[in-house]
């Protein structure tokens, strides 16, 4: 497997080496965007959303269980349930606004690291010896670019990131592979506050 995009009409392939692995390594100590405070409060949020997450869930099952029984102790336990999981959601709201931007301040700067790699990429073969300028990749990347459009283009770094690091483990084509998993998890997120609620 390989990761491939199209630009200008033609197909270009980069393929997962060692060389590549390292050089996104250096590239992401070169260039953090948060701070040890920032990065602490970053991975203490994406605790508190999975938390959130396995919470709603419970929720919908411990609502699904008392409409079947109508038992006043299946619906005692639902409501307490019910009560946490908006306790939770309303200090969740409170830590985002603490945190004030530092989700979009940590993807931006994923995205651009991703970038750089495949501008990388773009320049070396496998070994990573020079094959084009760091100018030539640019000018093949910004194509690519203005065919797909940003969103389209940031959900191919997703990707392709996680193609290079080896947590690839996502259907071929990664367009519809990320579009799939964005919109159940938005469908499963919905359906659990507004049931919930």
């Amino acid at each position: 497997m390989s990761a491939t995009f199209k630009a200008n009409g033609k197909e270009y392939e980069i393929k997962r080496t060692n060389y590549l692995i390292a050089e996104f390594d250096k590239i992401k100590s070169e260039n953090r965007a948060l701070n040890a405070e920032e990065e602490q409060g970053f991975v203490i949020l994406q605790d508190k959303y999975m938390a959130i997450e396995r919470l709603a869930k419970r929720v919908l099952e411990l609502e699904s269980k008392y409409y079947e029984t109508f038992d006043e102790k299946d619906g005692a336990i639902y409501e307490r349930a019910k009560a946490h999981y908006e306790k939770q959601l309303e200090e969740l709201a409170k830590f985002e606004v603490e945190q004030n931007g530092i989700v979009k301040k940590a993807q931006k700067n994923s995205v651009e690291n991703a970038k750089k790699l495949v501008i990388k990429a773009l320049q070396v073969d496998r070994k990573g010896n020079s094959i084009r300028t760091e100018e030539e990749a640019n000018e093949i990347w910004d194509c690519f670019v203005e065919d797909n459009g940003q969103d389209n283009t940031d959900e191919w770094l997703v990707w392709f990131v996680n193609y290079i690091t080896g947590n690839d483990k996502v259907e071929d084509d990664p367009f519809v592979a990320q579009a799939k998993a964005k919109a159940e998890q938005k469908a499963q997120m919905r359906k659990g506050i507004s049931k919930v609620k």
